[in-house]
């Protein structure tokens, strides 16, 4: 004998269960600093631009790496501000070098504009290794990351570029939005890192990352739609089974 709809009475609340956890699980995610409850405080500037309130200073990093047989530990540089306007994130091996140890440091700088390249918004950061009884050098071929802070969250965002030393030419990178006003790029070595936004929008808008591009919020929609869909199905399976079609009455002969 078939179930009936009425004999499983959490179905229904069932369904809505996974309906809302699809769409809690499909929604951007808001990271600790710049969210609901976790406001960042003012950028605070090497330089302030002409309009911006004066703030305190902003602050530097570093951190002491040993390197063993050439390599270095991984390590996590971050300035002290909330939300940190400089992160960065480096595996085992992304500095290579003879030294036993190295002092790796972050330090904020008055940005110089890159000429043709759009408007510099905050300070650049410089990356740079001492190494102890010998050199150290960048290996950007390991998978560091670097983010940066922007001023706002404006659409389309700005995008992160390198140079590796003062005089070189700017590289503009594969810039990723990891937050509301945080952008993330590959590391590609010792050198200076700042955001450059453009002067006109972007042909298309940079990508996010970790779940808040529009993409994600499809795709849930179209998985949520197809689990009614399905829900719907069984549920219609089901009452059939608990009230099947009736053969159609004859007449009486004559």
């Amino acid at each position: 004998m078939g179930w009936t709809a009425p004999q499983r009475p959490w179905l229904l609340p069932t369904a809505v269960v996974i309906l809302a956890v699809i769409g809690f699980g499909c929604a951007p995610g808001v990271p600790l600093y710049d969210g609901v409850g976790f406001p960042d405080e003012p950028y605070r500037f090497v330089s302030a631009p002409a309009g911006r309130a004066a703030t305190k200073p902003p602050t530097s990093a570093v951190r002491q790496v040993r390197l063993k047989r050439g390599a270095s530990e991984a390590v996590e540089l971050a300035t002290g501000e909330y939300g940190p306007q400089c992160h960065v994130l480096l595996p085992p091996g992304a500095l290579r070098g003879t030294a036993a140890t190295a002092s790796l440091r972050l330090m904020p700088r008055a940005p110089e504009q890159p000429p043709g390249q759009g408007t510099v918004e905050g300070n650049a950061y410089r990356i740079i290794a001492a190494g102890q009884g010998g050199q150290v050098t960048g290996d950007s071929g390991q998978a560091g990351v670097i983010s940066l802070r922007a001023l706002t969250a404006a659409q389309p965002g700005p995008v992160i570029a390198y140079r590796a030393e003062t005089g070189a030419a700017w590289l503009r990178l594969v810039t990723l939005r990891v937050g509301q006003d945080v952008y993330e790029a590959p590391f590609q070595g010792l050198g200076e890192y700042l955001l450059i936004r453009a002067s006109a929008p972007a042909a298309a808008p940079v990508r996010g990352a970790g779940g808040g591009g529009p993409v994600w919020l499809f795709a849930g929609v179209a998985a949520a739609g197809g689990l009614f869909l399905l829900l719907a199905a069984v549920v219609t399976r089901a009452r059939g089974r608990a009230h099947p079609a009736q053969p159609p009455v004859r007449d009486p002969q004559p």
